[in-house]
């Protein structure tokens, strides 16, 4: 599979299929049976390389300054187009968080290696959750 990711709001990244390598998703509520419909939570997590290069800017750089930001306005909030291709180059999934904050961002750096970690969590506003889509 080959993943890509194009957020728009308060950032503005895409995220290339040399840059991601791997996608989860995950549909969860709380144990409370009386909140188990009213509560669901949305979210994508995305875990990627940091390929920093001095010549180009490197993506995941916003990242890491939109996850230090509050997420209390409307405008704070990005959609998150996430889009799997298979071999073939079909799309197999295309999943839309259209109300989305980075809920949690971690990255690592091997000091031997031009090359970093990162891993995003992105979270649908739970009043958004109609209008998150897959495809």
């Amino acid at each position: 599979m080959k993943y890509e990711v194009k957020i728009s709001g308060p950032v503005n990244i895409e995220l290339s299929a040399d840059e991601v390598t791997g996608v989860k998703f995950l549909s969860d509520s709380p144990n409370d049976a009386n909140a188990r419909s009213s509560e669901l939570t949305l979210s994508a997590t995305v875990e990627g390389k940091i390929l920093y290069d001095a010549l180009t800017e490197v993506q995941s750089d916003q990242l890491a300054a939109w996850a230090v930001k509050d997420h209390e306005e409307e405008s704070d909030y990005a959609t998150v187009e996430i889009t799997c291709t298979g071999a073939n180059a079909s799309v197999a999934r295309k999943v839309t968080l259209t109300s989305a904050f980075l809920a949690a961002y971690n990255e690592s750096f091997n000091g031997n290696s031009s090359i970093g970690r990162f891993k995003a969590v992105f979270k649908q506003v739970k009043t958004k959750n109609s209008a998150f889509t897959v495809e």
